[in-house]
């Protein structure tokens, strides 16, 4: 890993409600994750980039490659 990034706020409650973060790898990789407890949906998200033009997205378990 290269860098990270976060941020989580409250919204309903005193404590971290939304969160999310960007990990940026040596090899140009990017991951940003997501989670949230204010959803009407109870999802947590997780998308992946390359240099490759390749995007892979996590929703509910599944995982979904897309290339560019």
């Amino acid at each position: 890993m290269t860098e990270v990034k976060a941020v989580g706020i409250p919204v309903l409650t005193d404590k971290v409600d939304i969160a999310h973060a960007r990990i940026e790898f040596a090899g140009g990789a990017v991951a940003n994750v997501t989670a949230s407890r204010v959803s009407t949906e109870r999802v947590r998200k997780m998308r992946f980039f390359s240099t490759t033009n390749i995007s892979h997205s996590t929703t509910r378990g599944a995982m979904r490659c897309v290339s560019a």
